[in-house]
């Protein structure tokens, strides 16, 4: 092997190093975000339980269905996520990336429940306040 070929492929492995650390970094980032949208999760449940009035509408029903729709979302991204990172098998980083989707598909269905019942909310405040 010569000097240039050993030079190129000490770059890679630095570069590929790199790009692992930047993953680890990614996935801590994700399970971040999971604590938060668990704790968003918990909230919004104790507001339900404390409160009649928005126990009883129906859309603010959906909007915690939503929220948690969206926090089993974001767990299944950030466990997708880590198997990827933590794996040097093909097989579990593609087991991974399926999961990774599962949970972006679910985090998006949950954002569009929330979404649609916040704009009915948003229409009934509407037709209240403004005759």
């Amino acid at each position: 092997m010569d000097i240039k070929t050993e030079t190129q492929n000490t770059g890679i492995e630095d570069n590929n190093k790199e790009i692992l650390n930047i993953e680890r970094q990614l996935a801590l980032g994700i399970w971040i975000k999971v604590i938060g949208q668990i704790i968003e999760a918990i909230s919004l449940s104790r507001i339900f339980l404390v409160s009649e009035e928005i126990r009883s509408n129906d859309n603010e029903q959906q909007i915690l269905s939503g929220v948690y729709l969206q926090t089993v979302g974001q767990f299944l991204e950030a466990i997708g996520i880590t198997n990827q990172v933590l794996s040097s098998d093909e097989v579990h980083q593609l087991q991974g990336q399926k999961i990774t989707v599962t949970g972006d598909w679910l985090q998006a269905l949950g954002l569009i429940v929330e979404a649609n019942a916040g704009s009915r909310i948003i229409g009934e405040e509407e037709r209240r306040i403004i005759p």
